[in-house]
């Protein structure tokens, strides 16, 4: 039986999906089409049964006009494949039916005839498929052929048993006529009116589609999220930096209850929209933590706002908020700065008064060195004296340096060249051993910034000497140089960025200390001073640029300088010539 069955079940399946694919329009004629024969076979079927009086020539006459309904849904079908126009192909189904109709009524009895009522119903699809023209040429239609039943003589074909209706018959006959015009003009009105109402409901659905629309692409062009709840607690409206600041899809967040979507790391926004939902209460300028799925920790800043109705009553609330980790972010540097300027103006004034105080002590040791004959402790005193007054020099040149700034003297450099004069003077440093390898990779094309090349070198020099120190014996620096697009301080727009790596594969840097490392005085190192790293970042930030490290204890260090790159048609831009104080 299932071999049988699958033919019949892939036409099913083709003629389902081609309907599918079809214009209402269509798929009302094509069921208007199928529609007609079932009504015709149950009307004609059920009168050769169950009455067999009713035909007056015999019932083959209702099997003569049921071969003619299957006929004409054949040619409709046909019709229909070859595309012909509905609406003339609906007044073709409309005359053939009232003859079919006609034909019907003449062989059971004319005017006496119980399948009247079919002129009705063609009536009724004609006013629906074809609306007013429709309905009057169907009641007219109807009319004319009824009319002929009254004279049988003057229909086409002969039917035998029946001859002139009389009076009487002319009476029921003109009746039923009167009434098929009415019903049409009846009919025409209504199909009209509802015309007009589709056509008005049409329209009010694309205006509110345009608005919808506009709102829609309004609140998802907005910036700051953005998340609604109805007065039942589900959600409304989700747009998409809402959806990008808590990783949720909008399309499974909506309709759903805001305290199912929002997870236990979202409580203080999911508590802040229950109290507005159940208080009443608003929060303007309100600041939050969330914790997203991934284990991000997020500051919101948060304004809330009740939806209500014209009547008053309470029906939702909004709530918009904004990450605020580039404004934390950019508070925290600006504090640093703060703090910063305040301790170099602090430690120029210590520096200074500590320097009068060890010019003469250096000279005098210098003098005594001089005209003293010291030999074994007293000689070695000395000299750890004189060693350690240099390091303390040393010391207070750096802090100077970093207190007291000096101006930028900014020039196009080419930064390759910069840094094969800075591997030169590393090799010659003393943390550079036979067992530390140190190679430089060049992978960006245009290697030239805007910048003070004393002040950039010495920050290069000082990056390279700390990575061959946090190598143990043996080990490598690579120095890498590649080009990105970012944005430099005081700049809205993105500029084409330089990026100058040291990596090393050494000790690494703890992680506890990894935060820690660019502030002032803060070394991991027992001899340094902790002012080489704050100075490379201050030099680094007055070109615009910044200094980021990345590190993993035991596996090692990267530390990246991003300078603006140099661009000749940009050579006049605020990015590349505003020279920092």
């Amino acid at each position: 039986m299932r071999p049988r069955c699958e033919p019949f079940l892939a036409f099913a399946s083709r003629f389902l999906k081609r309907r599918q694919s079809q214009s209402p329009e269509a798929r009302g004629l094509l069921s208007l089409i199928l529609v007609r024969p079932v009504v015709m076979t149950l009307a004609v079927g059920s009168g050769i049964a169950f009455d067999q009086g009713l035909f007056v020539s015999g019932p083959h006459a209702g099997i003569v006009v049921l071969i003619a309904c299957y006929f004409l849904t054949g040619v409709y079908l046909l019709l229909t494949a070859f595309r012909v126009r509905t609406t003339p192909h609906l007044f073709l189904q409309i005359l053939a039916d009232v003859l079919l109709v006609t034909g019907l009524v003449s062989v059971t009895g004319g005017s006496n005839s119980q399948y009247v009522l079919l002129y009705f119903i063609l009536i009724l699809y004609a006013s629906m498929y074809l609306s007013f023209r429709g309905a009057l040429t169907a009641s007219a239609l109807a009319a004319g052929g009824y009319s002929l039943t009254w004279w049988p003589q003057l229909l086409p074909w002969q039917v035998p048993h029946l001859g002139y209706a009389g009076t009487e018959g002319a009476l029921k006959i003109l009746f039923h006529c009167i009434l098929f015009v009415t019903s049409g003009v009846l009919g025409g009105f209504l199909a009209r009116r509802a015309e007009q109402q589709d056509r008005r409901l049409i329209d009010a659905t694309n205006e509110l589609d345009r608005i919808k629309l506009g709102t829609d692409v309004i609140l998802q062009s907005i910036g700051s999220g953005i998340i609604s709840i109805d007065s039942e607690g589900k959600i409304v409206h989700l747009n998409r930096a809402a959806s990008n600041i808590f990783g949720l899809d909008p399309a499974l967040a909506r309709n759903k209850h805001f305290e199912e979507v929002l997870g236990p790391g979202m409580s203080a926004l999911a508590e802040l929209l229950r109290r507005g939902l159940d208080e009443g209460s608003t929060v303007s300028r309100g600041e939050l933590e969330i914790v997203c799925g991934d284990g991000r920790r997020l500051p919101l800043g948060v304004n809330t706002s009740l939806v209500a109705t014209e009547s008053g009553k309470r029906a939702g609330v909004i709530a918009l908020y904004q990450d605020l980790t580039e404004v934390k972010k950019t508070e925290e540097k600006v504090k640093r700065q703060e703090t910063l300027a305040a301790l170099g103006q602090f430690s120029a004034g210590i520096a200074h008064e500590i320097r009068n105080c060890l010019s003469p002590i250096i000279g005098s040791v210098e003098l005594l060195t001089k005209e003293l004959s010291l030999e074994g402790d007293s000689k070695r005193l000395m000299n750890l004296i004189l060693k350690e007054t240099d390091r303390l020099e040393v010391f207070l040149n750096e802090l100077l340096f970093y207190a007291r700034a000096k101006a930028l003297e900014l020039e196009v450099e080419n930064l390759q060249q910069l840094i094969n004069e800075t591997v030169e003077i590393v090799r010659r440093h003393p943390a550079h051993s036979p067992g530390k390898t140190l190679t430089c990779r060049y992978h960006a094309r245009e290697t030239y910034a805007r910048i003070d090349a004393e002040q950039m070198k010495r920050v290069f020099v000082n990056l390279a000497v700390n990575a061959l120190e946090a190598i143990e014996d043996h080990g490598q620096l690579t120095i890498r140089t590649y080009a990105e697009e970012g944005r430099a301080n005081g700049c809205s727009e993105p500029c084409p960025f330089l990026t100058v790596e040291f990596e090393d594969n050494g000790v690494g840097i703890p992680t506890e200390s990894l935060n820690r490392v660019l502030e002032p005085f803060y070394s991991t190192k027992g001899s340094g001073t902790g002012l080489g790293l704050s100075i490379a970042q201050r030099v680094v930030e007055r070109h615009n640029g910044r200094l980021s490290i990345e590190s993993r204890p035991g596996k090692g260090t990267k530390v990246r300088v991003h300078i603006p790159r140099f661009v000749a048609d940009r050579i006049d831009t605020t990015c590349l010539t505003r020279k920092a104080a």
